[in-house]
């Protein structure tokens, strides 16, 4: 108790003075994760949030004025802290990790070594070496980036103080105010990532003597160097961290959904067939607006996700049409001009080989006013997936060929649509035979030694588990309504 209350005095002795009812636990260190500019903390009638303002500066982001409830970001925080415990040998970890003092100075010198390879290598780049080779040059930077990462940033007595200021913020953290609870976030992390439009907590960067910490923690994953997000180690705990639950995937079949990432839609109440689609209802009205005139309805449907369900008898003139994924460059450009008013895509801007071609050709056949449901697996912020896990070599490849959520957005806003774009975070098991099964399908397409590596660490990750036969595993989609300007 004296060790808590001493710890707690010194986080108050350097607190700002800020009303109790506008303190927020991430003010000035939120950041937004889609455009890397600063989050602002604002309280209205209606509670306090955190916004994106770039476009009120001048700066574009496709999250630009959404917000996101303070509380519902806090909480994450929150279940972050009091999940803070570290195993019972982290200081044998950290003390093997660090060294002799010897090992300390040969780790110095591989720190310089390491910069100075990566100054040669952006020098290369922008003098045009990797023009027609960019996919090798990001190799190799991330490669340089995760042993720069992998080398301690921090004394021994720096990690222990730190690993004492852990443990005793999770032990007081339920019974902190929120001004003690903001000091001991601040004292730890020196940014936190957030998408608003889920909203999710989507990474944090703590200070350097909570690196190697953080590495020890089941339920946080590196996604990148110094850069972590949460990995939940159960259905219960992606609850507890506010994620979609999907149900564990056991036997895969085929076809996928979007291999090997989505293997088919999980979401129940989309997959119950109702008389009408919700969303499609709401968009009907929207784009009839008491008119008695023939809606066109333009769906490419995927197998292994719901069809869109249509009431003729409450919408005699709407016209429901079904383009097969087979020749649908020729259906599209022999579609008349604004013919469609409704559009339905789901996961085919990835799944096209040249996404901007496919988006506007579809553009093309949308009248003005009309309204697209976009839904996209996002591959590039998908790093808790255990193929980007395991078998990274893969994650480079897919994320070379489909659009992250800046990109989509851009995409859709100069080709005249203005889209609400919502990403949703998926936690969904997986079990060993599924990716067993599933790195046979893929195995060509990395080396041989990935392969390996990458089936050597999931077997010591299920030993890790204490015999457990899954793997957490998440990742994200986007979805959302679009209108044609």
């Amino acid at each position: 108790e004296a060790v808590q209350e001493a710890f707690r005095v010194r986080l108050q002795g350097s607190r700002a003075y800020q009303k109790a009812y506008r303190i927020y636990l991430l003010s000035s260190i939120a950041e937004c994760d889609l455009c890397g500019r600063n989050l602002r903390a604002q309280g209205t009638a209606t509670g306090r949030y955190y916004r994106e303002t770039s476009s009120k500066r001048g700066y574009p982001c496709v999250n630009g004025g959404m917000g996101a409830n303070a509380d519902l970001m806090e909480k994450q925080i929150g279940e972050i802290f009091i999940r803070m415990e570290l195993p019972d040998n982290w200081k044998e970890e950290i003390e093997t990790m660090l060294g002799s003092e010897e090992e300390q100075d040969n780790i110095e010198k591989e720190r310089e070594r390491l910069k100075a390879e990566r100054k040669r290598l952006l020098l290369l780049y922008r003098k045009g070496y990797y023009d027609d080779i960019e996919d090798q040059f990001e190799e190799e930077l991330t490669d340089l980036k995760e042993q720069l990462a992998s080398l301690p940033t921090a004394s021994p007595e720096m990690i222990e103080e730190a690993a004492v200021g852990l443990s005793q913020m999770r032990e007081i953290w339920h019974e902190a105010n929120m001004e003690e609870k903001r000091d001991m976030v601040r004292f730890s992390m020196q940014r936190v990532f957030l998408d608003v439009s889920e909203p999710r907590i989507t990474g944090i960067k703590p200070y350097p003597p909570f690196i190697p910490l953080f590495r020890q923690m089941e339920f946080m994953y590196e996604q990148q160097p110094g850069v972590f997000s949460v990995l939940p180690n159960s259905q219960e705990e992606a609850q507890a961290f506010l994620m979609e639950v999907w149900p564990a995937l056991n036997e895969p079949g085929e076809p996928w959904l979007y291999f090997p990432y989505v293997h088919k839609w999980g979401r129940q109440d989309l997959a119950e067939r109702k008389r009408i689609t919700p969303w499609l209802s709401k968009a009907l009205k929207k784009v009839n607006r008491g008119k008695d005139e023939t809606i066109t309805v333009l769906e490419i449907p995927q197998e292994k996700y719901p069809t869109l369900a249509l009431d003729s008898r409450k919408w005699p003139k709407t016209e429901l049409l079904r383009l097969s994924r087979q020749n649908l460059e020729q259906a599209l450009s022999a579609m008349e001009p604004g013919s469609a008013q409704i559009l339905h895509t789901p996961f085919q801007i990835q799944k096209s080989g040249d996404q901007e071609a496919f988006v506007q050709l579809v553009t093309n056949a949308v009248s003005a006013g009309g309204m697209w449901m976009v839904s996209e697996p996002i591959i590039a912020r998908s790093h808790s997936h255990w193929v980007s896990r395991f078998f990274p070599g893969m994650w480079r490849q897919a994320k070379l060929n489909t659009l992250d959520v800046p990109d989509l957005g851009n995409l859709l806003a100069t080709l005249g649509w203005k889209a609400k774009l919502i990403r949703k975070t998926v936690y969904q098991e997986v079990s060993l035979e599924v990716v067993k099964e599933t790195v046979k399908k893929f195995q060509d397409t990395i080396s041989e030694k990935e392969i390996a590596e990458g089936m050597e660490a999931i077997q010591e990750h299920l030993k890790e588990r204490n015999g457990k036969s899954f793997i957490p595993s998440t990742f994200v989609l986007i979805e959302g309504i679009a209108i044609k300007r």
